[in-house]
């Protein structure tokens, strides 16, 4: 059984803001590990109640249907309801099978970004899509191939549109640079300490990190990773809403139980407090 390990990372933009809308959800499935990193396009609570239902669908369809493209339009439906006049949804949906295969269906979001032989590149297939809600029922997927050691990182924009003083974007390079730490929890803490440091800590925007790397995955009718690498011993997945209180690795928000998973903790939809 081969498979992967995962280490995530979240930071609020703004210490005393109680709400946000960014997500992600790691899921085990009979067709592979499928998971999903997204940004609402909206503000306050109802942000952050679009996201659970993001979350809601998502783990829904992601079980129950064989085509990762097909998942993306039943979260898309799903959703159309609770939507507002301006609402939507970025998001990247991806999917890693028993047998190497890395499929990925983006909803207009930023291209995930694969570490390969030290080089750093974005797996998009020059394919336009809307994001969620926006009356797009099909979206495309494409698949390639990732061997043993290979990075995959799913981000939200908090990443690629961090910027210094003069304005400049954080460069690829410095992201690449700290994606080859020697595992990926050092990899995480290396990339949120180099956003840290070219922003002088003033963030515009929440950012979420999800990075994967290839180790051990479960094989069909195995349904728990308690003991795998990146999960927790009693086999929780994990799982996150974000709500912008500042948030540590492992950590649950407002009471919350977490799974403490290599940096990933649970964390669902709600109003947040400020961290002491």
């Amino acid at each position: 059984m081969t498979g992967i390990t995962i280490a995530a990372r979240y930071r609020s933009a703004t210490r005393d803001a109680s709400v946000g809308g960014d997500l992600y959800e790691i899921i085990p499935t009979s067709h592979g590990i499928r998971a999903v990193i997204g940004d609402v396009c909206g503000n306050g609570l109802d942000a952050v109640l679009l996201a659970r239902q993001v979350l809601s669908a998502f783990r829904r369809s992601a079980v129950a249907v064989p085509a990762l493209e097909r998942v993306a339009g039943e979260v898309g439906r799903a959703i159309g309801p609770h939507l507002a006049e301006e609402d939507f949804v970025t998001a990247v949906l991806a999917q890693i099978t028993p047998g190497g295969e890395l499929t990925i269906v983006n909803c207009g979001h930023h291209p995930p970004l694969l570490r390969h032989g030290g080089a750093l590149r974005p797996l998009a297939d020059g394919t336009a899509a809307l994001p969620l809600g926006l009356e797009q029922e099909d979206f495309t997927a494409f698949t390639t191939s990732w061997s043993p050691g290979d990075r995959l990182l799913l981000y939200t924009d908090g990443l690629v549109e961090s910027r210094d003083q003069r304005g400049d974007f954080l460069p690829e390079g410095a992201i690449a640079t700290a994606l080859a730490a020697a595992d990926c929890e050092q990899a995480l803490d290396a990339l949120m300490a180099t956003v840290h440091r070219h922003t002088g800590g003033h963030g515009h925007d929440d950012m979420a990190l999800l990075l994967l790397r290839t180790r051990r995955i479960p094989t069909q009718g195995q349904r728990t990773l308690g003991s795998r690498p990146g999960y927790g011993q009693d086999g929780n997945r994990p799982s996150a809403c974000s709500r912008k209180p500042r948030a540590r690795r492992g950590r649950s928000q407002l009471g919350v139980p977490g799974v403490r998973t290599h940096g990933v903790s649970s964390r669902f939809a709600g109003v947040g407090r400020r961290d002491p």
